[in-house]
């Protein structure tokens, strides 16, 4: 009878260490968690996320927005007359609802999308017939600019006296925005004829264009 016992008291006696241990374990993995969400939230204090930026294709391409912008506004511009003056945001939220249209701007601030380009249909004024677009570089803290002239615009607006197409930057605004009509924005870089090879910013090699 006593053997029969002692065989009993036996494996209760074996779960004391496992119990422990199990015990152990469960405080290591909750003290691990904890750690790595302690990391976790140190990080995201010291780098917060910027505000509409989502890791989209168009997050990454101001540059190639601007392009795609300006050749809606010329294909729109064909289809309205010859004139940008019908080339607002209305028209083309609906034509090339891909982007965030607005008007003038800015596109500096909370809230502003990330694809949003601001657009001045007449920065010459009455003959509309000079389409600035601006977008903002979120990760190089530029505001690029595009501009397509289908005729040379009035002296004194700062705009190329020569036709065709554009561009210019300002590196770290305090706002981005198109201008409004006949008092367009102005690049700090001064406007130029092209892009650098590998696109903004612009590079010295590229040629201002003549400001009138």
């Amino acid at each position: 009878m006593s053997g029969s016992g002692e065989n009993q008291v036996e494996p209760a006696a074996e779960c004391v260490p496992r119990r422990r241990w199990r015990s152990r374990t469960i405080r290591l993995v909750v003290l691990i968690v904890v750690g790595l969400l302690v990391v976790l939230a140190a990080s995201v204090l010291a780098n917060p996320p910027v505000t509409g930026y989502d890791g989209t294709e168009n997050d990454r391409s101001p540059a190639a927005n601007l392009t795609n912008g300006l050749t809606e506004a010329v294909a729109q511009y064909a289809a309205n007359g010859q004139s940008y003056a019908a080339i607002t945001p209305v028209l083309l939220n609906k034509t090339a609802p891909e982007f965030e249209w607005i008007s003038d701007g800015p596109l500096v601030g909370p809230g502003i999308p990330s694809d949003a380009l601001a657009v001045d249909p007449c920065a010459d004024g009455a003959p509309c017939q000079a389409f600035l677009l601006a977008a903002y570089d979120r990760l190089d803290h530029e505001c690029l600019y595009a501009l397509t002239l289908s005729a040379v615009p009035a002296d004194g607006l700062g705009l190329p006296t020569t036709g065709g197409t554009s561009y210019g930057l300002t590196p770290d605004p305090r706002t981005c925005s198109a201008g409004t009509p006949g008092h367009p924005s102005r690049p700090a870089s001064g406007w130029r004829t092209g892009m650098s090879q590998a696109g903004f910013p612009i590079g010295a090699s590229d040629a201002p264009s003549t400001a009138g």
